[in-house]
Parts: structure tokens; C-alpha cells; sequence
């Protein structure tokens, strides 16, 4: 029994001195490609979605991408209250909408031209990457 101690004390003495190197290990969320891109197209497509009446969202592709990215950074070790604090977190929702206003300006979207929001829908459907795998034309 007091062998068992011994192991137990161990083992938690172990993970208490290796969670601290983990933690600061870990890569920042936001530095994070693959989960930056993903929130940068689910901006990109809540803005078509605002700006052109014919275009629907795909829930369930949508909400398995969300489930996604959530996953994502679980995997890159964060618990689901970090996530959800950075998820909600009204600096990164600014710099998110900023790349989503970027990305959107560069495949031809013009702010004060609500027909380019609807152009560029079409354009990303038919291509059915990026945006056009979350949107679908009414």
C-alpha cells in the first residue's frame, strides 16, 4: 500500500511539474493557420449572407466546421472555457472581421456595391472552396 503512495505521488508530482511546460508551449490561437483561416471564412461568409438576399447558409456543414475548429483547439491543448473565451473575445471578433473584409476585398467585393457581395457568392458556389462550401444561392 505504501508502494502505491509512493507511485500515485509521483505520478502527480510529474504531471504538476510537466502541465506548466505544456501550457507554455502551446501556440496562441490566433497564430494557429489552420483554425485562423477557418474563423476568417466563417466571417467571410456571415458578411455575404448580410449583403446579398440570395445567399443561404448550410447549416450542418457550417455547424461540423464549427465543431471543427472548436476541436482544433482542444487538440492544440486549450480547454473549452479558454476556447470560449477566445471565441467571444471582442478584439480577436475585430481582427477576425478585418481579415474576413480582406479576404472578401481581394476576391472582388467593393463595400458600397452590394451587387459584388452576390457576384462573388456565385463565383465561390460554383467553386464550392472556401466560402461556397458554407453558402448556397436561393
Amino acid at each position: 500500500m505504501a508502494g502505491m503512495k509512493r507511485l500515485i505521488l509521483a505520478a502527480v508530482t510529474s504531471v504538476s511539474l510537466v502541465l506548466p511546460a505544456v501550457a507554455e508551449s502551446r501556440v496562441p490561437l490566433q497564430e494557429d493557420k489552420v483554425l485562423d483561416d477557418g474563423l476568417t471564412i466563417v466571417a467571410a461568409v456571415n458578411y455575404l449572407r448580410r449583403n446579398c438576399d440570395t445567399v443561404g447558409l448550410r447549416v450542418l456543414r457550417s455547424w461540423v466546421a464549427a465543431q471543427g475548429l472548436k476541436n482544433r483547439a482542444l487538440e492544440l491543448g486549450y480547454d473549452r472555457a479558454e476556447i470560449e473565451v477566445y471565441f467571444n473575445d471582442e478584439a480577436q471578433k475585430a481582427r477576425v472581421k478585418a481579415q474576413a473584409k480582406a479576404y472578401l476585398e481581394a476576391r472582388g467585393v467593393v463595400w458600397d456595391d452590394p451587387a459584388s457581395f452576390c457576384t462573388y457568392a456565385r463565383t465561390a458556389v460554383a467553386a464550392d472552396k472556401g466560402v461556397g462550401r458554407y453558402i448556397y444561392l436561393k
